[in-house]
């Protein structure tokens, strides 16, 4: 039973491969990037090629790590822990979708801003909004599924933990709200296309509360692993929280450089570009990788 499960998952997969390639062939780098860095179309291609081949085995590591937890969730759904896993495994899903969604739609709407100049901010803007979308989903349902876990316990957070965790988000917040900000009003707003309020409202709050979400959900299962019984059982799960927290820290990596690179186009070398986007590919490969040894663990303690 749950064999099927794991082979959608790899099915999804290979099917949205092959089309990402297909469309790619029909849609070349944007103009305005190739005049930034002084690309020709050629040129243009075969970066754009060797860019996505990791891309592709982030896919891979995303949707089997998803596919694993699905497994688990079906095998404990009848116990306590069964709906925690249920709602962890949805924003898991969601993540995992959303490194997709995010690289078809960039494809798209970059195309067709190549084609109509005045596209452009549409373009950036409805990018920002589908890349908000999925950690604003995802970490608030992990954040459920994990406070579930400890819905039965008390007085497992200690103080210092808690101040810990507040500060660090405090810390956060202020740095990604400067960046965002400064940026903005050092390129005339053109930056997100959008006014400061909605910026703010739309943009930045909902980032920084998915965010949090987050953390306190890498956090309560953390404490789970610590408080539950088992030696196997915690290593399991420490590794599922080590998954989180990375998952999460690069998600906040990927938007501050999100946000400087599409105010800094053609003013930071192409290299440091393509070495900054791959170092970050390999933490959220690493995160999916701890993801997946944690839940491997799992299920072979239930096969036991």
């Amino acid at each position: 039973m749950t064999k099927p499960t794991r082979s959608r998952s790899m099915s999804y997969y290979v099917a949205l491969v092959v089309a990402y390639v297909l469309i790619s062939f029909f849609i070349p780098l944007s103009r305005a990037t190739r005049e930034a860095y002084n690309l020709d179309l050629t040129q243009a291609h075969v970066i754009a090629f060797v860019t996505v081949v990791p891309l592709f085995g982030i896919w891979f590591v995303a949707f089997y790590a998803y596919g694993l937890l699905e497994r688990y969730s079906m095998t404990i759904h009848k116990t306590h822990e069964g709906l925690a896993f249920k709602k962890l495994t949805k924003g898991v899903t969601v993540l995992a979708w959303g490194l997709v969604v995010q690289a078809f739609a960039s494809l798209l709407l970059n195309g067709i801003a190549d084609q109509i100049q005045s596209f452009h901010g549409a373009a950036v803007i409805i990018q920002n909004y589908i890349a908000l979308a999925f950690p604003l989903i995802a970490f608030p349902a992990i954040a459920t599924g994990t406070r579930h876990l400890l819905a039965d316990k008390h007085n497992y957070a200690s103080l210092p933990a808690s101040r810990v965790l507040l500060v660090l988000f405090a810390l956060i917040g202020a740095i990604y709200s400067y960046l965002v900000l400064h940026l903005r009003a050092g390129n005339d707003g053109s930056a997100f296309y959008l006014p400061t309020f909605f910026l703010l409202s739309t943009l930045i709050v909902p980032y920084l509360f998915a965010w949090f979400s987050g953390l306190v959900a890498a956090y309560d299962i953390h404490v789970y692993a610590r408080i539950t019984q088992g030696v196997l059982y915690k290593r399991s799960l420490g590794f599922l929280s080590a998954g989180l927290i990375v998952l999460i820290v690069a998600s906040i990596l990927l938007q501050y450089l999100n946000s400087l690179f599409q105010t800094a186009a053609g003013g930071v070398s192409l290299s440091a570009v393509v070495f900054i986007d791959y170092g970050l590919l390999l933490g959220v490969a690493a995160g999916y990788g701890l993801m997946i040894r944690g839940v491997n663990g799992l299920l072979r303690i239930e096969e036991i």
